[in-house]
């Protein structure tokens, strides 16, 4: 999956400067991710592999979006969306599970399937930052 720059209005190329959170337990698939987002000036924080890994990121580390894989190596990353949530935090799941297969109480998190394609990726990740910003 090759790196794309968003088309601001003027058609210029795009530059996002948030820290994105991401949780992947697949090393191959993080480090896509993370250089899908690099490419147009995201700052990547992790990618962690794990539940606690991810919470102690959050705990150190000033975040304003996260990317989540819900299943990781040590459990479901409920833990994770909570803490997320409590710190008003805008994520997404990155995930090959299917939406029914996701708690009910997810069903309006924004969801990118895997595989994915890396303009899916960088819309949900800039319609997260831009809600974030307005609100």
């Amino acid at each position: 999956m090759g790196s794309q720059n968003l088309a601001s209005i003027s058609g210029e190329p795009m530059q996002f400067t948030a820290r994105v959170l991401v949780v992947e337990d697949e090393p191959i698939v993080g480090m896509d991710i993370e250089s899908i987002l690099a490419a147009v000036g995201f700052q990547v924080i992790g990618p962690a592999a794990s539940v606690s890994e991810a919470l102690e990121l959050i705990g150190t580390q000033d975040v304003d979006c996260a990317l989540i894989d819900y299943l990781l190596t040590d459990g479901d990353a409920h833990d994770v969306v909570e803490r997320l949530m409590e710190n008003a935090v805008p994520f997404a799941f990155v995930t090959g599970l299917s939406r029914d297969a996701l708690p009910k109480a997810y069903c309006d998190v924004p969801t990118v399937g895997k595989p994915f394609v890396a303009a899916d990726l960088l819309n949900c990740v800039q319609t997260m930052y831009l809600k974030a910003q307005v609100a």
